[in-house]
């Protein structure tokens, strides 16, 4: 259902760029009224881009890239149409403290009141948690560092899997946590969040800094006959519609590919599902979909392999191992959508490589699957 833009990748690496001259993805945006802004330094421009100046609204694309040094930031793209972007020179948020110091990856912003709320998955090179950094510009972010210090997956009915990179390290393992979606609205007096990938949780908070999460999950994968019977991650922040919040999230089956499906929220009451697709709405299908340097696949196959057999029966759940390979996972993954005239804009990474775009009529999606 869904049409992919003629222009995609809209964003690909830079070789000369050395922050992003290796992976552009896992996208997340927002678009707001107004004037396109003048900067103060000079943006680089996605390939075949016209240089748009002015515009009654603009996309703002906030981007994993990897660089030389193969650690995550975040870049900042603007645009008019929501395919030419102009890029900023400079990263919008850079590893810094420890909890990310080998990377800041997969953003996923929201606007609530005045101030932007950009979850991202903190990476020190041990295990990847769950971090919060806020604005109230879009161009400076002050981090508030990681949201579920005290999370423990395992006593949350959560599990690891072959690709984590803490596998082997049972303390890190622990505290694995990642994807915060937070809901763009206060409901019902308190901000609502789901996170987290193999399962979904539910968090709460006060004040949108400090989060208490449920610790049973929310949202599991399904049997052999669907698409998520593997396991769940979360996709870009809710979206409000008239027929309920929309939440797009990942379902990967045991073939390692990773597919979109949706929910339908209750407006009063989020926590109550709706409605679940039984079948995927988007799938890798294009070259630059299929094509890529998947993360799994980083490091020596020497060390992936140990990982593995330390992992015991973890690794059947997400990679499979023969004498000669690992089976290579299949990627499209969404951080980003947008909801205007009734058109659903998503954006995401193709083949952890890439990012892309492709829209559909929220009336076509919802009845036809």
């Amino acid at each position: 259902m869904f049409v992919r833009s003629e222009k995609n990748p809209i964003l690909k690496p830079a070789a000369e760029i050395s922050w992003r001259s290796r992976k552009v993805y896992n996208p997340t945006v927002i678009f707001e009224d107004g004037a396109y802004p003048v900067r103060s330094q000079t943006p680089e421009t996605s390939a075949g881009a016209p240089a748009h100046q002015t515009s009654n609204g603009v996309y703002h694309l906030f981007f994993r890239a990897v660089g030389q040094d193969r650690r995550s930031r975040i870049g900042h793209a603007r645009s008019n149409d929501g395919e030419n972007f102009h890029i900023d020179a400079k990263p919008a948020l850079e590893p810094g403290i420890p909890a990310d110091a080998a990377g800041v990856e997969d953003p996923r912003i929201v606007k609530i009141d005045e101030r932007y709320y950009l979850t991202y998955t903190a990476y020190d090179n041990h295990t990847a948690r769950l971090a919060l950094a806020i604005s109230d510009d879009r161009e400076s972010w002050e981090k508030i560092g990681l949201i579920l210090p005290d999370w423990d997956v395992y006593s949350a009915g959560g599990f690891a899997v072959a690709s984590d990179s803490a596998m082997g390290d049972e303390a890190a393992d622990r505290n694995w946590s990642k994807g915060g979606a937070i809901f763009p609205e206060v409901i019902n007096g308190e901000y609502l969040m789901i996170f987290g990938d193999r399962n979904l949780w539910l968090a709460r908070s006060t004040d949108g800094l400090k989060w208490q999460a449920h610790e049973t999950p929310w949202l599991v994968a399904r049997s052999d006959d669907f698409f998520d019977c593997l396991h769940v991650e979360t996709g870009p922040p809710p979206i409000k519609t008239p027929q309920g919040w929309l939440l797009i999230y990942h379902g990967i089956d045991r073939q390692v590919v990773y597919r979109l499906g949706y929910l339908l929220l209750d407006l009063k009451d989020p926590t109550k599902v709706i409605r679940r697709s039984t079948r995927p709405i988007f799938e890798p299908r294009e070259t630059y979909e299929l094509d890529g340097r998947i993360d799994i696949s980083a490091g020596s196959e020497a060390a992936r392999r140990q990982k593995i057999r330390k992992s015991g029966e973890g690794l059947d759940k997400i990679a499979k191992i023969t004498d000669n390979d690992i089976m290579t996972p299949r990627v499209v993954f969404c951080c980003g959508a947008v909801l205007s005239e009734n058109v659903l804009k998503i954006y995401y990474g193709a083949g952890d490589a890439y990012v892309c775009t492709a829209s559909v009529k929220l009336a076509d999606l919802l009845a036809a699957v």
